[in-house]
């Protein structure tokens, strides 16, 4: 077989491309590994710099343990500060109990944020009991690995210690500047008159704030009715009345009112004019007399005579057919009758029936009214009469009738309007009061307004016309209900039904007020600290009396000064001209919030009202703020005053009772006071240790440039000392 000679051309091209690709291969894969080699360069800086910037920042972590004590069943309780400038998250708390072989370690998880100088109290861990005798290292861990130790007890315990441990510190502010609010006026003072309860004053002048108070009170709503009967009539839109004049209108309708009256028939009938009356009819005796009458000079009289006579007295024929009542009203007297003498008859248009006995009474020689009303349907006839019938009255005895009147009750229909509008919670207390309706077209009939006062209904109007119609209500307003009604001008005999238009009901309330007002601010500096308290304090004067006062402190978060609640007081002054009122208030609950979160500026307004045409002054004694904080001891600043608590301690870390012991502070300008009350002390002192071993003291130092200096406490051999630094005044 031949194997020499060239390829053929197919089998060259084949080649040819199988290179080609091999080539192509070889240039992917280095670019591939080009690419994967940049992009973990990219996340190794990345990831190295991440780790930097936690480095820096676990760098940076700092807490300091403030107090380390027990409880009373022997649990951790610890204090402890953030003093770095990071937010730091404790994630464990660690304790080590190094006394047994080998060491015993537990951990408890933890879930804290502390914010910079931020400082917890209270945390502990129900996992560990603390042993007498043993010696433990306490851990913190935070989140980014930071541990932080402290030995507890502290190195000195193994013998009697005498301790000295930082509570808190309370410093004051006085302000440091005042701004005029409007038309406010600055008289005299300085803000060194408001450091010191001294009588020296800053004061101020009000101003002219007096104007026309005016309101415009639309009516709320419709009433349950006053008075019975109920209201009669419709509104076809109360709402309208609510608003306007806007030409959308509540149309006031008549309602038929089915009813029923009283028409006179025979009106007080006393016999004094001719015998006997006009359609009158007697028999017998009956006669007018003037030997007894109850009204006027004579009444009708039946004597009797030897063995007895007899006679009537009847009315005349009164038309009853409409009725569906009848009245019967009179006046009798007999003297010496027996039963059956004297006899009440009614006629039903037919037949004489006996009513009542009026001889058989035993109250005699006086005067007896007799009413009845009659429901009887019998003596709803065109013809009824009443008849007194003397039925034989002998010698010695007589009867006597007066003041008859009947009258019978019949049904009408009217139509009527009483409808009822009310206002509620009215101010009732101003100068002018108008009630004003504008009306828009109006019906036939009058339409009036009545207003209820003093449990009844007195006319304000007797005819509203279309537009405005005002009239003054002062001498009704005096509660904060005001009801009134619209009401026909004929509520009797009323056929036709009328309509009115009413667009607005409203009233007008106006007072022409002088007032005078005085406003100030006042701004002060403070520190930065975490607040635990704020106690605030204002003493003022004013030269007259019964100023509205309000007082508040300008809050931070809320971003305006707050109109109750903590950081606001009101009041009104004394009613003796320039006596001094001090006002303050103690805020527990996110103090904080009243000052600037970061130039520690805080703000406190003054603003004096009083409706009087005459300008006063104010006179501002003292302000003040006292802020408090927990602390760590090493650092007071000038003028505060830090809280510690000496304690003495027996080598079993109990407590030394009632023990005496020296306390000196060996500073230029150091005081010492008693912080449970508040007592001055000299510098050196003698103090006597409670129950419990420890005496409460506060310290404060007042070097305008600053000053280092050790606090002592000595019990017996005993000696604790503390290093305090005092900064400056600035």
């Amino acid at each position: 077989m031949n194997t020499s000679g060239r390829l053929s051309g197919t089998r060259r091209g084949t080649g040819s491309i199988i290179g080609a690709v091999f080539l192509l291969l070889i240039l992917l894969s280095g670019l591939t590994a080009y690419i994967l080699t940049v992009r973990t360069q990219v996340v190794y800086r990345s990831t190295q710099e991440e780790m930097d910037q936690l480095e820096r920042y676990q760098g940076q972590e700092e807490i300091t343990f403030q107090e380390v004590s027990l409880t009373g069943d022997r649990r951790l309780n610890i204090t402890a500060r953030n003093t770095g400038p990071n937010t730091v998250h404790l994630i464990w708390l660690g304790v080590l109990d190094e006394t047994v072989t080998p060491p015993i370690q537990r951990f408890s998880e933890l879930d804290l944020y502390l914010k910079p100088y931020e400082t917890a109290t209270n945390i502990s861990t129900d996992d560990v009991t603390i042993l007498e005798g043993h010696n433990y290292t306490i851990l913190l861990v935070t989140e980014l690995g930071s541990v932080f130790t402290y030995t507890y007890p502290p190195e000195e315990a193994g013998g009697a210690r005498v301790r000295i441990i930082a509570r808190n510190c309370t410093v004051s502010y006085s302000p440091s500047g005042w701004s005029l609010l409007n038309s406010t006026g600055y008289v005299s003072g300085s803000t060194s008159s408001l450091v010191e309860d001294d009588g020296d004053y800053l004061i101020f002048r009000s101003h002219y704030t007096g104007t026309r108070r005016t309101q415009y009170r639309y009516v709320d709503q419709i009433p349950e009715p006053s008075v019975d009967p109920p209201t009669y009539g419709a509104h076809s839109n109360f709402t309208a009345q609510r608003s306007g004049p806007d030409s959308v209108y509540d149309t006031l309708t008549e309602e038929s009112v089915p009813g029923t009256g009283n028409i006179t028939l025979i009106d007080g009938e006393s016999f004094e004019d001719i015998w006997p009356p006009a359609g009158w009819s007697e028999t017998g005796q009956w006669n007018k007399e003037s030997d007894e009458a109850y009204d006027g000079t004579y009444s009708a009289d039946f004597d009797g005579l030897g063995s007895g006579r007899s006679g009537d007295l009847d009315t005349p024929e009164l038309d009853c057919s409409d009725a569906v009542a009848i009245y019967i009203e009179f006046w009798y007297r007999d003297n010496n009758l027996d039963a059956d003498d004297l006899l009440l008859q009614y006629y039903d248009g037919t037949t004489w029936n006996t009513i009542a006995d009026l001889g058989s009474t035993t109250q005699e020689n006086q005067w007896l009214h007799y009413r009845e009303k009659i429901t009887d349907s019998r003596y709803f006839v065109s013809n009824f009469k009443v008849r007194w019938s003397a039925v034989t009255i002998r010698t010695g005895e007589h009867a006597w009738i007066d003041y008859v009147t009947i009258k019978k009750e019949v049904e009408t229909s009217n139509y009527n309007l009483d409808l009822e509008v009310q206002w509620t919670d009215v101010d009732f207390d101003e100068e002018n009061e108008e009630l004003c309706i504008y009306c828009g077209t109006m019906g036939s009939e009058d339409l009036g307004v009545d207003v209820w006062y003093n449990s009844t209904w007195q006319s304000l109007l007797t005819d509203l016309n279309p537009g405005w119609n005002n009239v003054s209500v002062a001498p009704y307003l005096d509660s904060p209900n005001f009801t009134i009604r619209f009401i026909g001008g004929t509520e009797t005999g009323d056929t036709t039904q009328d309509s009115w238009e009413i667009d607005a009901a409203l009233l007008h309330l106006w007072s022409e007020v002088e007032e005078y007002t005085v406003e100030v601010e006042f701004t002060g500096s403070s520190n930065l600290e975490d607040w635990t308290e704020l106690v605030w304090w204002v003493e003022s004067c004013w030269n007259i009396s019964g100023v509205d006062v309000t007082i508040q402190l300008y809050d931070y978060a809320l971003g305006d000064y707050p109109t109750g609640g903590d950081g606001y007081t009101s009041y009104t002054s004394s009613g003796t001209p320039n006596t001094d009122e001090l006002r303050l208030g103690n805020i527990t609950s996110n103090a904080s919030r009243f000052r600037n979160a970061t130039s520690g500026e805080w703000r406190v307004r003054i603003r004096g009202v009083k409706e009087t045409g005459t300008p006063f002054l104010l006179k501002v004694d003292l302000i003040g703020l006292q802020t408090t904080y927990s602390f760590s001891g090493g650092t007071l600043p000038y003028g505060g005053w830090g809280w510690y608590t000496l304690r003495a301690e027996d080598p079993d870390g109990a407590p030394i009772p009632y023990a005496y012991a020296s306390v000196y502070a060996d500073g230029e300008n150091v005081l010492l006071r008693n912080a449970s009350n508040g007592e001055a002390m000299e510098n050196p002192a003698w103090v006597r240790l409670d129950s419990n071993g420890e005496f409460q003291l506060e310290v404060s130092s007042r070097s305008p440039g600053g000053d280092e200096f050790t606090l002592y406490i000595v019990v017996g051999s005993l000696v604790g000392e503390r290093r305090i630094t005092q900064e400056g005044s600035t």
